[in-house]
């Protein structure tokens, strides 16, 4: 049964939703266009990970809703200028940041 999410005035659930799907798939997708990119250019790191946030917020434009992005992207193993460099790299190459360049905001926070 389809409820509506907390951003449309429905009740908070436990059931898993679109977003925390949408969430899994980006943050897999995006690790492994990093992962890529630092093979590709023989960079080892000590550990990578990356965690993505979808959320539904209120659209103005027609009073429905609009999904946002945040990803914490984790790089141990290089200096802050390299996790950047790499980071970019790879939201230019995944093909989820292809996907919803322009579409969707998308935060990302390099640690």
């Amino acid at each position: 049964m389809w409820q509506s999410p907390p951003a449309l005035g429905g009740e908070p659930t436990t059931a898993t939703n679109p977003e925390q799907l949408f969430a899994a798939g980006y943050s897999s997708c995006f690790n492994s266009a990093l992962e890529l990119v630092l093979e590709r250019d023989k960079v080892t790191v000590e550990k990578n990970e990356v965690k993505a946030t979808i959320s539904l917020l209120g659209d103005k434009v027609n009073g429905g809703v609009k999904l946002a992005a945040k990803l914490e992207v984790t790089i141990e193993g290089l200096d802050e200028e390299k996790k950047q460099e790499y980071v970019k790299k790879a939201h230019e190459y995944c093909p989820y940041s292809k996907a919803i360049k322009d579409t969707i905001d998308v935060e990302i926070v390099v640690l």
